[in-house]
This record gives structure tokens, sequence and C-alpha cells, in this order.
């Protein structure tokens, strides 16, 4: 790199740095520098058909199948363009009608095996999938059918779990009963029978429901507790042993100190009943034999503990927290649910099933969730989920304010239609075991609209096995999208949810984007040995359709005078002072640094070049003795010793004076292996080892 006097022309070509040739030296020093250079390249046993470029062609065919008579413009990237971490690039662009489909051909990179394609519409709200790129072709569809919209039909009334009672048997039972008000009866639960408190009546409740030795084989009901008037429970006392309470309408419940139902004991509350007691707790313990709780009134508590039972709810439900965490507890929200919390931290609900409106203020933990179609489960805080199963209905809607964990869950939606899941933050979405394993927990399949401002490596378990190129599992609908950009309309029935309508103006912006773009590395032969490709590095950015690229200065390695050239056109005359450092000066390698950042240049190329068909070359003179020359150009020919590589922009180059093979030596990822088989570690690029490449 140092101090020989040469030309160096690396012209990438269809074969990507193209045939050897030997110009006339007069000192014949550099064909012997040449020579030394193939003789101790860090890689002996070249693969004869590796040709040192390191993108390839890819077909691709998107069809959007969604408005009628919409334009949409279909993008297709490295990368997640709606993750902020990551390092997307634009591979390629077009426009279509719905029920059209781009087809192009696009340059990626070898090792890429999943690619990000998008769909934008008029208003640019962006949808994006990720899609594995299988025998060199690349394929996705959005939408199912040509329509007008992904619209769900408005709904007024849901189907609710019928009433345990009707007011005829209620007036039926109390008629044949004990009327608590008239006389007092010290053990309700000694017996079968019907006990109640009448309408107008103001008690407290000062007998005993908990069952002898002789009533423990009573079944829920045996022993009914009507409460038509208005009841305080003051102490606690155990309920149990087929003891129902039941609130009638216009009746209430009002707790002074927390109840506890044991096991075939539970309650109904009637409509226009109510139970109150925000600071107290009910806990049921049904057991795992059907036993049910029934809401159709309003209960305003501080917990309601279902433990290992079931609540059907088709009225108002306010609680501070909802509870039941034993194998078998169920909740059904048929009506209105409004809760602080479900669960506590990382200890969830074991089953909820919501078929209408559910409201959860701060955090949520559920193993279990059943989302009805149309129905609408709202958390402000943490979602967090483990070992369970989600299963999402057409136009169901699951959304979280705050940190979103998922551990070997699986999320399903339904396979018409889509149902939207709106995270604004994730924290963690895993899968069960590992890739090699059969995948039987963790993953995120069928039609969702996943919507959220944070998704990273999500990619890994939606749709299957996403980056495996094939969809595993599902149908393979899910689709990401940025907050509000998901393209499902839910109208507010004023009941059961409150709706979704998609921003008026997404975030697309195409001038925020980088285009796809290749890394030339050179060595010099100025110092023999070190392999080290940083030479000279400079990025060129190019679209394929567009007659334009840029070229970008990165790196002079080198400590003799350089200037780089496309064709005739000469980029910069000397490389180190276009960094503001002189030709003796190292820069970006770990040696040195530049005062300036050197001007983007513009050039002319043809429309659908590949990199590997651009011709660019480095002029190499002696920073000593510009009087002696000698010329050689050499291109990488294929299967021998290269002296320059055309690779991804993502690449990092090797620090001064460590070999590529050094900094690029991960097993099985590593540039040795690509360089003696052409068709392995092709994505060796992506594993630099970090202390080894300039950052």
């Amino acid at each position: 790199m140092k101090k020989s006097i040469f030309l160096l022309a690396c012209l990438i070509s269809t074969a990507s740095c193209s045939d050897h040739k030997d110009l006339y030296n007069p000192d014949n020093e550099t064909e012997k520098k040449k020579e030394e250079y193939n003789k101790n390249f860090p890689v002996p046993d070249i693969d004869p058909t590796q040709d040192w470029n390191a993108f390839t062609i890819a077909k691709v065919n998107v069809t959007v199948n969604e408005d009628w008579g919409e334009t949409y413009v279909v993008k297709v990237y490295t990368d997640n363009p709606l993750d902020q971490d990551s390092n997307a690039m634009l591979l390629a662009k077009g426009e279509i009608k719905s029920g059209e489909t781009f087809s192009a051909d696009i340059e990626i990179p070898k090792g890429l095996t999943l690619v990000w394609v998008a769909r934008v519409d008029s208003h640019k709200r962006r949808l994006v999938k990720p899609v594995g790129v299988v025998g060199g072709k690349i394929k996705s569809v959005f939408g199912t059918t040509i329509e007008e919209r992904a619209v769900a039909e408005s709904r007024s009334t849901v189907d609710v779990e019928p009433l345990p009672y009707s007011e005829i048997q209620l007036q039926k039972f109390m008629s044949e009963g004990t009327d608590l008000s008239v006389t007092p009866v010290a053990n309700i639960a000694a017996a079968k029978g019907t006990y109640f408190v009448p309408a107008g009546k103001t008690i407290s409740w000062t007998w005993n429901a908990d069952g002898d030795s002789g009533s423990s084989g009573f079944n829920t009901g045996d022993v009914k507790l009507i409460i038509a008037g208005n009841v305080t429970y003051t102490s606690q006392k155990s309920i149990g042993n087929g003891v129902q309470v039941i609130v009638a309408r216009g009746g209430t419940l009002n707790l002074s100190a927390d109840m506890v139902f044991n096991t075939n004991a539970g309650m109904v509350v009637m409509p226009e009943a109510t139970v109150n007691g925000k600071d107290h707790s009910i806990t049921f313990a049904n057991g795992t034999d059907g036993k049910t709780n029934y809401v159709a009134g309003t209960v305003n508590l501080g917990t309601w503990n279902n433990n290992g039972g079931t609540t059907y709810n088709c009225g108002t439900v306010n609680l501070t927290k909802l509870w039941g965490s034993s194998t078998g507890s169920t909740f059904i929200n048929s009506g209105h649910t409004k809760v602080a919390n479900v669960g506590d931290g990382d200890t969830p609900v074991q089953n909820i099933i919501n078929n209408c409106l559910f409201e959860i203020s701060e955090n949520s933990a559920i193993t279990n969730l059943t989302a009805a179609p149309s129905s609408d489960l709202r958390c402000g805080g943490s979602l967090y989920a483990n070992s369970g199963v989600w299963k999402l209905g057409e136009y169901a809607m699951v959304q979280s304010g705050g940190w979103s964990t998922f551990i070997d869950t699986d999320i399903i939606g339904p396979t018409s239609a889509y149902s939207l899941l709106r995270l604004a933050a994730i924290s963690q979405v895993n899968w069960k075991g590992t890739w090699a394993e059969s995948i039987t927990k963790g993953y995120i399949i069928n039609n969702i609209f996943i919507e959220s401002s944070a998704l990273g490596k999500i990619h890994e378990v939606i749709n299957g096995n996403a980056g495996s190129g094939t969809s595993k599992l599902g149908n393979g609908g899910v689709v990401l999208a940025a907050p509000g950009n998901a393209n499902l309309w839910v109208p507010s029935d004023g009941y059961c949810t409150k709706g979704n309508t998609p921003v008026d103006k997404g975030d697309d912006d195409d001038e925020k984007e980088e285009i796809n773009a290749a890394i030339y590395a050179f060595e010099d032969l100025g110092s023999i040995g070190d392999y080290d490709f940083n030479d000279v590095v400079f990025k060129i950015s190019h679209l394929k359709g567009s007659t334009e690229a840029t070229a970008e200065l990165l790196a002079a390695g080198g400590t003799m005078k350089v200037a780089v050239k496309y064709g005739s056109q000469v980029l910069w005359d000397e490389v180190h002072e276009a960094f503001g450092a002189t030709p003796t000066t190292m820069v970006n390698t770990g040696r040195g640094s530049g005062t300036k950042k050197p001007e983007i240049k513009t050039i002319t190329v043809p429309a659908n070049a590949s990199f590997n068909e651009l011709i660019f070359s480095i002029v190499v003179t002696s920073s000593t003795d510009e009087t002696k020359t000698g010329i050689v150009v050499s291109e990488p020919t294929t299967g021998e010793a290269p002296q320059c590589l055309c690779i991804p922009a993502t690449w990092k180059w090797p620090k001064e004076n460590v070999s590529i093979v050094n900094a690029y030596s991960t097993e099985g990822h590593s540039f040795g292996d690509w360089a003696g088989n052409a068709t392995q570690a092709n994505d060796w690029y992506n594993y630099p080892v970090s202390d080894k490449v300039y950052q």
C-alpha cells in the first residue's frame, strides 16, 4: 500500500472485476508485486467460480388487491423500514393500481434471505411484510380480494350468555323462601332452601353462610340468597357449600369487608342490580367443575378474584384488579369491563374471552386470550403473555400503550378479513425452542395487522418462520405498520368497540430512505501481505430504473497518491486530499483521520445497470517520485486473488494491517469460507470481528 509506483484499475464488470490485463511496465515492478500478492493471498484454495461480487439478481412480484381504482407504490427493502435501528436500503420501487402486479429484476446481496416488501397508498400509509427469497424469487400479496376497503360491519348488539334465572323465577323462589328481614337465621347454609331480603329493606349481613358437615354435598344453587333490597356485608364470612348469592333487579350489595366464596358457591348479579366495594375484594374458588358467576348488572369492586371458575360479564364491571391465576380460571366479557390491572406483574390471568369492550387503564398479564369478531381490548400500560394462545377474530382489536412482552405465546389471526394488534412498544416476542426444532409456540400467523413504532426483530416469529422463506404455519397474512397506518376501518358501535380509523396521512417519506448501495474496496499492492482491503474504499448508491447514482468516498488506507475514476470521469483527483489530509496520511482505518468530509459525486449510469457492470478504477502514483511510472491494470479474474471487492454497503472494512480473513473469521460465516466456496457463507460481510474492523 505504501511505496510502489503504478496505476491500478479495478473494473467491476459482469464477472465482477473481469479479465486480467498486463500493460507495458518498464521496471516490471508491478508484475512482480502481483505475483507476490497472488502467492501470499490468505485463502490458498480459491473457488474457481468465485467472482468476488457479493450481489445477485432476484425476481420480485408484488400484487396489491385492495381499494378498487386506488394507485399504490410498491417498495422492496433490505431490512425493516419500520425499525428505526435497522439499516434498511431501498432495493426497488414501482407504481401499480389495485389488482395489478409489480414485477422487476432487482439486485440484492447474495446473503440476503429475507426482504421487506411495502405497499404505500395515496395517503402515504405504509404496510410492510417480511418475505423470504426462495430460489431467487420474491413473491408477496397485499389483500385477498379487490374491495373498497377492509371495513367491519357495525354492530349494536352482541350475543350474550342467557340469564341463569328469569324475574318470574326469582319472584317464585322468594315467595317460597325465608324473609331474612323478618326471620333472622344463624346459618343459611345449614340446609337447602331460599333466603331473601325484599325490595325496600336495608339490613346488615349477620348470618353465617358456611355449611356444616351435613351440607358438604350441596351443589351450586341448593342454597339461594336473593338480595332485592339493600344489604351491607360487614364482616368476613366464608360462603360455601352450594350457596348462591343472587342480587336481584333493584337490589344492592355493599361490601365493607372482603368476601370469599368456597367450592360450589357463586354469585349472580341481575340487570339493574349493583355490587359495591371499591376497597374490598370478592374471591371465588369455584373449582374446575364449570360452576359460574354471572354479572348482568353493575359491579364496582377493588378485586374480582376468579380463582378456578368462570365469570360471565354481560353488564358493567369496574375493578381495580382482575385476578384468576389458577388453572381453569376464565373471565368472559360480553359487556363492558373497566379495570386498572389484569393479573399481577408477570403472573397472568389464565383465560379471558372478550366479546365486547375491555378497558385496562394500567397493566395486564393474560395467558390465553380469545378476542371475538369486532371486539375491543385496550390496555393503557404493559401487556404480558406467557405460554399461552391468543386468538383474534375478524376486526378484533387488541391495543397496548406500554411495553408488550410475549413469551412462548401463539397469536393467531383470522383467515378472512383482518384483526389489529396495536403495540406501543415491544420488549420481547420470542418462540419456544430453537429454529432447529419444531415451532410449537411463539408464532404470529394469519391475517393480523401489527401496528407499532418498535418492530425490530418481530419478523423472526411472524408467519411461522418468515426467515426461512416459507410460512410453516398459517397463511402468511401478517402485515406490519406504523401506528395508525393499518388498512382497517372499524366503526364505533357505542357499546362494544370504540372503533378504528386509519390516520389521514402516513409517514412514508422517500427523502429519508437510503437506496441500494455497494462498497468497492481496493488493495493497491503498495505493501504485500496485509490484505486489509482499505487502501481505497468508496460507496456507490443506485436504484435500478434511475440513470443517476452517487459516489461517496469512505476511507483512504494507502500512503500514495490515488485518484478514483468512473470510466474516464475523475471522481476524486487525490483521495487523501479529498479528506483534507496529506497523501501519506491514512484516513478512516484506525491510524489517522481527515479534516473534512469528501464531496459526494453524482454520476450518470445506465438505468438498469447492476453494480458489477459499472466500471471504476483507482490510479496510484508514487508520493516521492512522480517521474518514475509503472502501469498495471488488474481486475480480479474469476477464481484468482482479487485486488478489489464489490460488497453490500453494510460492510465494515478491516482496520489497518488487519487481514480481511481475520476481520471476518466467524465460523460458518467467514470470508475464508466464501472465498473457498462461492456457494457458502454468502452473508460473511454481516459477521465482522468487532475489534478488527473500522467502526
